[in-house]
């Protein structure tokens, strides 16, 4: 996709990442990966392949992955060619990148949650809601200081700096939610220029 270094995706559904795969094909577009499965259980891995500040959980003999150990790269390497799983030949290290979360009515597990705020490179999170009521629950999650909360919302709170509702379904009571959130240089470039913005405006 344009602009962007790279593009990975995670769908439940394998059959809409066969058509992903199709489509980029068709569009000539070189930068994207595609992982099926569930959010909570991909991201992770996803996370430790392109992000050297994640590193993936301890297994269950209780040792840590990818602390000195190549071989938990190696094997989410050893996917590459399966069917929609990430890594088509190559582990792309991002800088400050952008997360979108599109999530069924019940939004998404508080490992998604858990692992965006984890992950320092993470400065955008654009998250698309079509319940609100569940919305508020996980931008709470999102912005809340960071806590003991068994962990599941580490590092640098987000802010929610721009909200927009999209209306879907004309003559419907039924808007979809769209909130940006951001954090660390993103978050300061952004106050910076509404500062500057409004100091101009007054």
């Amino acid at each position: 996709m344009s602009g962007a270094k790279k593009v990975v995706g995670l769908e439940l559904c394998a059959d809409a990442v066969k058509d992903a795969k199709l489509n980029a094909v068709a569009n000539k577009v070189l930068n994207c990966d595609f992982e099926v499965g569930r959010a909570e259980d991909t991201i992770p891995k996803v996370c430790a392949l392109h992000l050297a500040s994640v590193t993936l959980p301890p297994t269950k003999d209780g040792k840590q992955k990818n602390e000195g150990d190549e071989a938990s790269i190696e094997e989410v390497k050893s996917t590459e060619g399966a069917k929609g799983v990430v890594g088509e030949g190559e582990s792309v290290q991002f800088g400050s990148c952008v997360a979108v979360l599109d999530p069924p009515r019940e939004g998404v597990h508080w490992k998604v949650i858990k692992a965006l705020r984890g992950a320092k490179e993470i400065e955008r999170v654009v998250y698309v809601s079509c319940n609100h009521t569940a919305w508020v629950e996980q931008a709470r999650a999102l912005c809340c200081p960071a806590s003991d909360d068994f962990g599941r919302t580490p590092g640098e709170p987000f802010r929610p700096v721009r909200a927009n509702g999209v209306d879907l379904f004309p003559h419907t009571s039924h808007v979809e939610l769209v909130v940006l959130f951001e954090r660390g240089a993103c978050l300061e470039r952004t106050l910076a220029t509404a500062a500057a913005s409004a100091a101009v405006d007054s």
